[in-house]
């Protein structure tokens, strides 16, 4: 009787032992995976931190090669804008030099002179006084010059700066091109103050009219004159360099 509550007593001590043993591991394994979990997590974090500051640096980088970009393509549109501001200025600016020298037609506001002899002689004055000279030309042309006149032609030729205008016998010489009367000037600038300085009291024109020579002042709002024809080579004149 004795020996069996011994053996119960065994048993009961063995059974405590083996749930206690038994306790003690799945305590021990939850707490190995929970630890295991918490170092993942925090392995998952630092992963994706490290991840997050790879597309940041990513990011700040193309930001600054946009700026970057931007800027560029900002001073080739400036760049631009100011070559086709200087484009269209050296344009207008050759333009320019082309009507003064004379190389291309030209068109504009002006006035077109005609002149031609007296009809009739008046015995008041000498014959040659009521004809047309390259005198007479050549005072119309400067007084033109002088009322701004930016293109002048003479018979379809235009005068330049070294236009030489004289008498050949019975007709006029210009720019070594022989032409008659009709005389037709024509002039491009201002109408009103062409016309104007073609009629001052005592000017070539009130001259003219005097002996008996026909002159007639046309205003239009579209002159055309030609371009010169003649070589522009200067055959003394030199550079201040000797060239």
């Amino acid at each position: 009787m004795k020996e069996g509550r011994t053996k119960r007593g065994i048993v009961f001590i063995l059974s405590l032992m083996v749930f206690l043993l038994t306790f003690l591991i799945c305590w021990q394994i939850k707490t190995v995976k929970v630890n295991s979990e918490d170092v993942l997590k925090l392995q998952r974090e630092d992963e994706l931190r490290d991840e997050v500051l790879k597309w940041k640096q990513m990011y700040e980088n193309v930001s600054e090669n946009l700026n970057v970009t931007e800027a560029t393509l900002q001073e080739y549109r400036d760049n631009a804008i100011q070559g086709d501001k200087t484009s269209e200025l050296l344009k207008k600016e050759l333009e320019q030099v082309n009507a003064i020298s004379g190389i291309t037609d030209i068109k504009g506001e002006g006035i077109t002179i005609t002149l031609k002899d007296a009809e009739i002689l008046d015995p008041n004055f000498l014959a040659e006084d009521q004809i047309v000279h390259d005198t007479d030309i050549l005072k119309i042309v400067n007084e033109l010059r002088a009322s701004g006149a930016e293109a002048i032609s003479i018979n379809e030729q235009r005068v330049i700066n070294t236009t030489a205008i004289r008498c050949v016998g019975p007709t006029i010489l210009v720019n070594d091109v022989k032409i008659g009367a009709p005389f037709v000037i024509k002039a491009i600038g201002n109408s009103d103050t062409l016309y104007s300085g073609m009629n001052l009291t005592g000017g070539i024109v009130y001259t003219l009219k005097k002996y008996n020579i026909q002159v007639d002042i046309k205003q239009s709002e579209e002159v055309e004159i030609p371009k010169y024809e003649g070589a522009l080579t200067l055959k003394y004149a030199k550079g201040s360099d000797g060239e």
